[in-house]
């Protein structure tokens, strides 16, 4: 927060020093310009685009009247305008907020749940009904906007009743009738309190509904992004399950890439032939593969230093050639697409001048691109 303060007073001091009416609105809103822009900083944007632009509107309304009329923004004249963007700003601030720390904490839907169920009994409280305490989430809410349809009715029915009452008592009342007057005062209040009664349940319940839908459109993005993740790392355990540490190492690149360096894979000097006794280590880079059945794959052939580089090159070349054949054997090639590229020496993970560096930098390298990445959308 302190650094988006810094920057709009910096923005208000050199890009708007020349405009005075702009300065002015600048100031009179600097804290609905810093919830909009602190909510926009967690997501907002992105995710909760219906009250950015709610909050954008009062904004721009009150910019409009200072800008109008600055000499009357200098009296007060538009606090209340100026009031409605701060106050749509923070409920901005808020809701983005909300939904950053859904997306971030596996189990925070059961504390929106809690909060919701806290709200529909709240409602219910003010509105004189009675909620089913077995109920909770969208059940909670369908309940309430029923029992607020019903209560609704049958305070129009009474009203219907009072106003007719009231008719007849107008018609029968002479002049000077004193109780008749009373009566009929009695009855217009409560009529006037029926009413507002009555509004303020239309209030509620149109709360209560947009709060349930937009509830649940929150509930089902949480829900799809949870899933991913749990996919995701499905997904990874299930990988590095398949091997152990001396047969491959298998690590999970920022990028959603998975790579798996196999080192248990090993080929005679100078040759592409697979010994059969690695036919069940492919089968599990196969079965690897099938759990990122959307993604590329690429077998990548290295070498030490040994011997020219233009033999190295070859050599490689067909050892990739081989793994990415077997593999198509398995199947792990259909439906995508798969390369195979000979490296050679140019890119060793270690020193080649121990036998056990030369051993470590022989290597196959398969690649599953573009690969599910935890967090991604």
């Amino acid at each position: 927060m302190k650094k988006i303060l810094l920057l709009m007073l910096i923005m208000a001091t050199t890009v708007f020093a020349k405009d005075p009416v702009f300065t002015l609105a600048d100031t009179l809103l600097v804290h609905a310009q810093i919830g909009i822009a602190a909510a926009d900083d967690i997501g907002g944007k992105r995710h909760a685009p219906v009250i950015r632009d709610q909050a954008m509107e009062f904004f721009n309304q009150a910019v409009i009247a200072i800008t109008s009329n600055p000499v009357a923004a200098r009296t007060g004249l538009y606090a209340e305008k100026i009031n409605k963007a701060e106050v749509a700003a923070s409920r901005y601030y808020h809701g983005a907020e909300y939904i950053r720390d859904l997306r971030q904490y596996k189990h925070g839907w059961e504390e929106a749940v809690n909060r919701y169920d806290r709200l529909i009994a709240n409602i219910g409280l003010l509105s004189g009904v009675t909620l089913d305490p077995s109920l909770s989430g969208s059940a909670a809410g369908r309940g309430l906007i029923d029992l607020l349809s019903a209560s609704y009715k049958d305070q129009k029915v009474k009203m219907a009743k009072l106003e007719y009452e009231n008719s007849q008592l107008r018609l029968s009342a002479g002049v000077g009738s004193t109780t008749k007057d009373l009566t009929i005062t009695k009855l217009q209040n409560e009529l006037s309190e029926l009413r507002q009664t009555l509004w303020g349940m239309e209030l509620r319940a149109g709360s209560a509904e947009a709060d349930l839908s937009k509830s649940e459109v929150i509930r089902a993005g949480v829900e799809d992004d949870l899933q991913k993740k749990d996919a995701i790392a499905a997904a990874r355990d299930s990988v590095a399950a398949l091997f152990s540490a001396d047969e491959a190492e298998v690590m999970f690149l920022s990028s959603g890439d998975v790579k798996i360096r196999v080192i248990g894979l090993t080929f005679e000097s100078g040759s592409a032939w697979i010994a059969s006794r690695h036919s069940d280590l492919l089968d599990r880079l196969a079965a690897a593969t099938a759990l990122y059945p959307a993604s590329m794959i690429k077998v990548e052939g290295h070498t030490d230093n040994t011997g020219s580089r233009q033999g190295n090159m070859l050599v490689s070349q067909r050892r990739a050639d081989a793994v990415l054949k077997a593999l198509a054997q398995r199947k792990a090639t259909v439906g995508r697409e798969a390369v195979a590229i000979g490296v050679g020496p140019d890119r060793p993970i270690a020193v080649n001048d121990t036998e056990e560096g030369k051993a470590l930098n022989r290597r196959i390298e398969l690649t599953i691109i573009n690969g599910p990445a935890e967090g991604s959308p």
